[in-house]
């Protein structure tokens, strides 16, 4: 009925669609794997229902849903704006104690259902409290504008010449980001240096900063240099597998 109730919708149910439709090929793509073509007949037909019917009647529905929320400044009452992500989750953490650090980790393209799926993970086999919580992204839906609008600012703008400016400062590339972060103690890095490094290394690293942001970025990058949509699905579940490992590895 509205944008907010969509929203919802999707966080709560039709997300569901999604996964099942990846866990499907997964499975697909197992039995091919094992010389089985118990599911291939069924293939075609549940692209069909997954193309030409879910995904075209949520994108047709959502457009005209979002039409109305652009007139409403992109904003929904009583969910997270992406922009206030530093100041609403993490900034509380370190405001209840001085000795806490806070790990935040990016993980570019990953899909909602998938952090369900990593999220059943961590409560079952890694002994940590995970919950998962949504925000509005924002608008325009590009990674530079993303990752800048998940760091600590008071305000974000565009220079002349196109440039994303946050404070002030431009926050494309680590060593940008570094300076943005230097404002509350933090350093960002990518996750597969901090994965190479030996457990002392990393800690040592790490020693002198309260915020530490990882940057992960296995799924688009595959995307960008795959020739097809052949096994589509395997740097997802790689970064399932990563990010539970990641987890485990910052309370070491």
């Amino acid at each position: 009925a509205n944008p907010k109730h969509f929203y919802q919708a999707y966080t709560h149910t039709l997300y569901r669609v999604d996964q099942l439709y990846r866990l499907f090929h997964e499975a697909a793509d197992a039995a091919t794997g094992a010389n089985m073509d118990i599911l291939k007949p069924l293939q075609p037909i549940v692209e069909d229902c997954y193309g030409n019917w879910f995904i075209h009647s949520l994108a047709m529905h959502w457009g005209s849903l979002a039409e109305q929320l652009i007139q409403d400044r992109w904003q929904l009452d009583d969910i997270p704006s992406q922009q206030h992500f530093f100041k609403r989750l993490v900034q509380p953490l370190l405001d209840s104690e001085r000795e806490r650090r806070v790990f935040v980790i990016v993980s570019d393209a990953f899909r909602f259902e998938a952090a369900q799926e990593l999220t059943d993970i961590l409560n079952s086999t890694y002994r940590v409290t995970a919950e998962l919580l949504s925000q509005l992204g924002v608008v325009p839906s590009h990674t530079a504008l993303g990752m800048a609008a998940l760091l600590p600012h008071k305000r974000m703008d565009y220079s002349d010449n196109g440039t994303l400016l946050v404070d002030g400062q431009s926050s494309a590339g680590l060593e940008q980001r570094n300076k943005i972060l230097a404002s509350v103690e933090g350093i960002a890095v990518k996750v597969d240096d901090f994965m190479a490094m030996k457990k002392e290394e990393s800690r040592a690293l790490i020693r002198p900063h309260r915020v530490v942001v990882l940057y992960h970025n296995r799924i688009d990058a595959v995307g960008d240099h795959q020739a097809s949509d052949e096994n589509a699905f395997i740097p997802l579940l790689t970064t399932i597998t990563e990010l539970a490992a990641l987890v485990s590895r910052t309370r070491a």
